[in-house]
């Protein structure tokens, strides 16, 4: 058998010459184009890096002649050869050299922060970053010197420049922001003892000098120089130094005919006050000629007038001393001191001396701002009559009036109310280690309530707080009824309570009820073994009556409507009465037996 060979054909030779002539005209330019470009990148970045190095040369830089300018900077005497390029956020460790951020990276934020060394300069070329944070590391002594920082604009290609130096911390240095980067906010925060420059020579829109507190510092100094004439100034201070003021001076310039404009910003009442105050003063000046200081050192007016107190109770011939506060922080004033009834309570230099029954206002008054405290003097009142001891004023009252406590009470034997009368405990305790009785032939009743702002007014028995006797009735309005061993009320004899408000508690049950139909329409009810232990009817419109056992226990009929909130375990037992529930919140089982 003959062997074949197998070549191309004239036409498939034809076919493969004419693919690759087309391939190689496509290619070719593509190619060129990339060698093109690589070749101009690089060229890009020889005249990026040769701008820099001028610029750092500063042979023909309006930033190294203006900034060589009164500068005692040790770490900016001689410049350094070494220069360190950063990549990314760091820390600068190294002294008295030139650091460089150069990247075009669109980034967020980037932060360089000053350790314990002197830097000679830094330059920051990082048109599409967003923000830079120049600042000293956590925990730094801010002692180390920044000789200069630079914020350029080299890139040609770029559109869009927001480039922003949110703080410079620059202690014995100077910091020079220049060239076309558009420079939105300037941050001085100085360290302690810091003596800090800043030039501008970009559209800085606004800068914020801080006022910070320094325990035990001779005093900080900014310098702000503004070549512009375009900067918006703001001041403010920090918590410590408006707490404790501060020393720190802030020194405003501009080399153009347009005054730095100033503005202070003031968070609270407090800071607008510090600013207002003899404590600071800011000196403004236009081509080295000082013209009057926008902010004033002046002292704020008074707003308010405060009283460590508002109200006294006294008995004759005690005393007790008023301190008054003026408002805003750093006002100051002579205080008037005046008496409504020198007959009662004389005032002088705030202290205040009960001199007879009754009751007298004390005002503290500086530039036409007043504050009052009301001074009692006896152990209650009836009306506008005060007397020295509670068992007086309870046999001057009559039917229908009102007893306010102005002390506490301490009781040992049985206390009987045999009028219709309101006490008030006006914020006031009655420690008893008897029972409070509420008795007549015809039939009384007791309210009991609280006028202080608090609710703070409490009877607190050793035996059951209080007893209502045959027709009689109790009110409670406010304060507390509490019992640390049996009952807070014992309704035991044919009479009847109603309940609005305060509280009740008992170490057994906050309530023995077995008289005539009683009401419990709001306050808070809370029994040890039991709320309430009732053999007659009650009726539970509101309030809330709750145990660690069982909150409610009756044997007569129940009816709970309204908000009236049970809570127990079980939250109600019913022996051979009625319950009746047409609202409320019941939290625990019922027991019907």
């Amino acid at each position: 058998m003959k062997k074949r060979l197998y070549g191309f054909t004239i036409t498939e030779l034809v076919i493969v010459i004419a693919v690759v002539a087309v391939m190689a005209a496509v290619l070719v330019p593509i190619f060129s184009d990339i060698v093109g470009k690589a070749n101009g990148l690089g060229d890009a970045v020889s005249a990026r890096e040769a701008n820099i190095n001028a610029i750092i040369d500063g042979s023909e830089t309006q930033t190294s002649t203006s900034a060589s300018e009164g500068t005692t900077s040790a770490a900016a005497e001689e410049p350094q050869l070494t220069d360190i390029l950063l990549m990314s956020s760091e820390t600068l460790t190294t002294p008295n050299v030139t650091y460089k951020l150069i990247t075009n990276e669109a980034l967020e934020e980037v932060t360089l922060e000053l350790a314990e060394t002197s830097i000679y300069r830094l330059v920051i070329d990082a048109p599409n970053v967003q923000k830079i944070y120049i600042k000293y590391e956590e925990g730094a002594s801010g002692e180390a010197q920044l000789g200069y920082v630079d914020i350029l604009h080299t890139a040609p290609s770029s559109t869009h420049i927001h480039t922003t130096v949110l703080q410079l911390n620059v202690a014995d240095g100077k910091a020079v922001v220049e060239s076309d980067a558009d420079v939105r906010a300037v941050d001085i925060s100085p360290s302690e003892n810091a003596t800090a420059t800043v030039e501008l020579y970009s559209g800085t829109n606004e800068i914020s000098a801080n006022y910070k507190y320094h325990a035990g510092s001779s005093g900080d100094h900014i310098t702000l120089i503004d070549h512009t004439g375009a900067c918006n100034v703001t001041v403010c201070a920090d918590d410590e130094a408006v707490e404790n003021g501060t020393t720190t001076t802030i020194t405003l310039k501009s080399t153009t005919s347009t005054p730095v404009a100033i503005s202070v910003s003031a968070d609270d009442e407090s800071a607008e006050s510090f600013f207002e105050s003899a404590q600071i003063t800011v000196k403004v000046t236009v081509n080295e000629e000082e013209q009057t200081s926008v902010i004033t050192a002046i002292t704020p007016s008074v707003s308010a007038v405060t009283l460590d107190f508002e109200t006294l109770e006294l008995n004759v011939g005690g005393s007790s001393t008023l301190t008054a506060g003026l408002l805003p922080g750093g006002a100051s004033g002579d205080i008037e001191w005046d008496t409504s009834d020198s007959s009662v309570a004389t005032v002088s230099n705030g202290t205040v001396t009960a001199v007879g029954l009754g009751r007298a206002t004390i005002t503290a008054t500086v530039q036409g701002v007043s504050a009052e405290c009301t001074v009692h003097v006896g152990a209650a009142s009836v009306g506008d009559t005060y007397y020295a001891t509670f068992d007086e004023a309870k046999s001057a009252a009559v039917a229908e009036d009102t007893l306010v406590l102005h002390k506490n009470l301490s009781i040992s034997s049985k206390l009987t109310f045999g009028k219709t009368l309101t006490l008030d405990l006006n914020g006031k305790t009655i420690t008893a280690a008897a029972t409070i009785v509420i008795n007549s032939t015809g039939g009384n009743t007791l309210t009991i309530t609280d006028s202080s702002d608090d609710n703070s007014g409490t009877i607190i028995s050793s035996v059951h707080a209080i007893d209502i006797t045959t027709k009689c009735a109790l009110v409670v309005n406010g304060g507390s009824i509490r019992s640390t061993s049996t009952y807070g009320i014992r309704n035991n004899n044919g009479g009847t309570f109603t309940i609005s408000g305060g509280y009740v508690y008992g170490a057994q049950s906050a309530i023995w009820h077995s008289g005539s139909r009683s009401y419990i329409n709001g306050g808070t009810i809370d029994g040890g073994d039991k709320g309430i232990d009732a053999t007659s009817n009650l009726t539970i419109t509101g309030g809330t009556i709750s145990s660690s056992g069982t909150a409610i226990e009756t044997i007569g009929s129940l009816d709970i409507s309204g908000e009236a909130e049970i809570i127990g375990s079980p939250a109600i037992k019913v022996k051979k009465g009625k319950l009746t529930q047409s609202g409320g919140t019941i939290t625990g089982a019922i027991k019907e037996t």
